[in-house]
C-alpha cells in the first residue's frame, strides 16, 4: 500500500467516524419519535443561540451578518393527552405527536424551530428568525 492509499483510507475512516458522532449526538439531543430537540438538545441549542446573540452584541463589527429580528418562546399543552393515550393507546398518541410536530414545523417554516419532546408537559418551542445568508 502506498502513502497516498494510506491517506485515502484514513480519510474514509475519519468520515465514517464523523458520521457516527453525528448520529450519536442526534440520539442524545433529539426525540426519537418526533425528531425535534429533547430537553438536553433544547437547552444546548438555546445556550448556543443566546451565546451567539451576546457575542454579536459585544462584537458588532465581526458579526455584521448576524441578526435576529424576533425571538419567541411558546408554551402549550395538549389537553387530555393522557386520556387519549389511555383510551386509544400509545400508538395513536404517538401518531398525534408526530402530526402536531409536522403541523408546527410547516406553520413555522420561516423560523428555526426548536422544541423539547412534545410528550413532556408543558411543551416548549423556541422560534427564531434567522436572516438569509448571502
Amino acid at each position: 500500500m502506498s502513502h497516498e492509499d494510506d491517506i485515502k483510507k484514513l480519510k474514509t475512516e475519519l468520515k465514517k467516524k464523523e458520521l457516527e458522532i453525528t448520529k450519536l449526538k442526534n440520539l442524545v439531543s433529539r426525540d426519537e419519535l418526533t425528531g425535534v430537540y429533547n430537553r438536553r438538545g433544547f437547552k444546548e441549542e438555546i445556550n448556543r443561540i443566546f451565546n451567539d446573540i451576546a457575542f454579536a452584541r459585544a462584537n458588532p463589527e465581526t458579526r455584521k451578518h448576524f441578526y435576529i429580528a424576533h425571538l419567541s418562546l411558546l408554551f402549550f399543552d395538549i389537553d387530555n393527552f393522557k386520556k387519549i393515550n389511555d383510551t386509544y393507546g400509545h400508538k395513536t398518541g404517538d401518531h398525534i405527536l408526530q402530526y402536531i410536530t409536522g403541523v408546527i414545523s410547516k406553520v413555522t417554516a420561516a423560523f428555526t424551530f426548536l422544541a423539547t419532546s412534545l410528550s413532556s408537559s408543558p411543551k416548549k418551542i423556541l422560534l427564531s428568525e434567522w436572516p438569509m445568508m448571502a
